[in-house]
């Protein structure tokens, strides 16, 4: 019985390995949901080890935006630089598609949270929470 035990862990790790070897591993997820009187406003971003991230916007409040962006990011000592290079807006609908876009977006890095930077100063209140952190 022990060495059937033996067996299964060993064809477990297998598999967990042959799976990490085929697929994105998510690094750092951060997340931003408020509640506003006049609605909500709800941001995603996710950044791979690949160097990609996707990053996803959901704002109901005088007007209803909703658009997903997708680049690539890179981490200088404490500032994150998006690059983006495509965004969709309203995912949702069948009829809309993928455009190219270059833009740069900046992000004080701190131990639990980023902060966007806009114009040299700091957005405290549009800050994102880290949600999940994997150590590769």
């Amino acid at each position: 019985m022990r060495f059937y035990n033996v067996y299964k862990l060993f064809f477990a790790f297998l598999f967990i390995v042959s799976i990490n070897g085929y697929t994105q591993q998510i690094v750092v997820e951060y997340k931003l949901e408020r509640q506003f009187s006049k609605g909500r406003l709800f941001t995603r971003l996710v950044l791979n080890s690949n160097g990609s991230y996707f990053k996803k916007i959901i704002n109901t409040g005088h007007l209803l935006e909703s658009y997903e962006e997708k680049g690539n990011w890179e981490k200088k000592k404490d500032t994150l630089i998006l690059n983006l290079e495509q965004f969709i807006s309203f995912p949702e609908y069948d009829n809309s598609e993928w455009n190219n876009y270059e833009r740069k977006d900046m992000y004080l890095v701190k131990k639990r949270s980023i902060i966007p930077v806009f114009n040299n100063k700091l957005t405290r209140r549009l800050r994102l929470k880290k949600t999940y952190t994997c150590q590769l």
